[in-house]
């Protein structure tokens, strides 16, 4: 409404024309503010999808590695099995692979679950853009639950302290540098870790003898008893992820935003 307009209306006591110009002006304000408030909503809105979008991406993503993960630990359990069974047999009936099964039953990794969406929305105090009261709540249920699983899965048995104290430093060497896990990219790009299947550590029969004598104590068995109760747990805790994951994407595609 031009100014101008309205300071003739007052100087020639036109009220009637006054009124209808300050009407104008009131309801002109409050449409703009409602325009503007629908776009913030509407903005909110696309954001809130976008995150939700992203959030089931990591979803997705944090399955694969916890697969992954239960895979290498199932083929860790093989060699642990394998390490518990020499145990029971004569120390002169043995060979270097109870050394590579003893050293491959203390290998690990760990990869936490993908929560970058969920970090971003808490730096950036997002959560509210999701109006959706039972999708908040669900999605921080969620990641409180694996803090707490993660936090169980990064406990380790002494198993491998007590290994590595005893096994020859010279066994140790060569086992670090041929019996690694692979690495490898899937066609999606995510790191795929990979047990080795074959692992020969070329020692001398005294080496292989000594590197048994050295680890064939009561001690070293006892923590791999433990070492094999501690995969147990952990395959049922990654599944356990597993299916809060698949819950929790299911939940957020059906949702309503």
């Amino acid at each position: 409404m031009n100014s101008r307009r309205i300071y003739e209306h007052v100087k020639s006591h036109n009220w009637f024309a006054v009124a209808i110009d300050f009407v104008i002006v009131v309801v002109g304000v409050f449409i703009g503010m409602q325009v503007s408030n629908w776009n913030a909503e509407r903005n909110e809105g696309r954001a809130a999808r976008a995150y939700i979008e992203r959030i089931r991406e990591d979803l997705k993503a944090s399955a694969r590695s916890v697969e992954n993960a239960a895979e290498y630990y199932r083929a860790v359990k093989t060699h642990a099995l394998a390490a518990l069974d020499g145990f029971d047999k004569p120390q002169d009936a043995l060979g270097e692979q109870f050394l590579v099964d003893a050293f491959q039953a203390n290998q690990g990794f760990y990869r936490p679950v993908e929560r970058s969406t969920y970090d971003e929305i808490l730096s950036a105090g997002a959560m509210n853009s999701i109006r959706n009261l039972e999708v908040r709540r669900r999605i921080v249920t969620h990641y409180k639950t694996v803090e707490a699983t993660e936090a169980s899965l990064r406990l380790r048995t002494p198993y491998s302290d007590s290994l590595r104290r005893n096994m020859p430093y010279t066994v140790q060497a060569v086992a670090f540098e041929r019996c690694l896990p692979d690495t490898s990219v899937d066609d999606r790009g995510f790191a795929v870790v990979t047990m080795r299947e074959k692992c020969d550590l070329g020692l001398s029969p005294d080496a292989v003898a000594a590197g048994i004598a050295a680890i064939w104590i009561p001690e070293i068995k006892a923590d791999l008893v433990r070492r094999l109760a501690e995969l147990d747990q952990n395959f049922m805790l990654y599944q356990r992820l597993i299916d809060r994951g698949q819950a929790l994407d299911q939940f957020l595609a059906d949702a309503e935003m």
